[in-house]
């Protein structure tokens, strides 16, 4: 069986080279974060701009499962959710190229969190 998020690498979250420097950053001028995202895991993610920080709305099959409050720094997105199986937890994803990358710690144990852009808004 093979690892999908490692790749059979056994390592999570390979970090693949930027072609540049500035390959997947944020075009100034254009929210990068406001929308729809899906997850690797089968969940959807709203984030809503609010000004300052975003709104973050976690959804699963039942419904929506989460709510939390997003931050984004240039290409890194800083989360504070809380979920009804999980409870309240933080962790940071980096932005690249219309994808969202990090882990998330569940009972100690660091799990990949991938989510894309979903498509009805590229």
């Amino acid at each position: 069986m093979r690892c999908d998020p490692c790749s059979g690498t056994g390592r999570f979250m390979r970090q693949k080279p930027l072609s540049s420097p500035s390959a997947g950053l944020p075009v100034p001028g254009k929210d990068i974060l406001a929308g729809t995202w899906k997850g690797t895991q089968g969940g959807t993610y709203e984030f809503i701009n609010r000004g300052g920080y975003y709104e973050l709305n976690e959804y699963g099959l039942l419904g929506r499962s989460g709510t939390g409050v997003a931050t984004l720094l240039g290409n890194r997105v800083e989360l504070q959710v809380t979920n009804v199986l999980l409870g309240r937890y933080s962790f940071q994803l980096e932005y690249q190229e219309n994808t969202l990358r990090g882990s998330m710690k569940v009972l100690g144990i660091p799990v990949p969190m991938v989510l894309t852009r979903s498509e009805e808004q590229e």
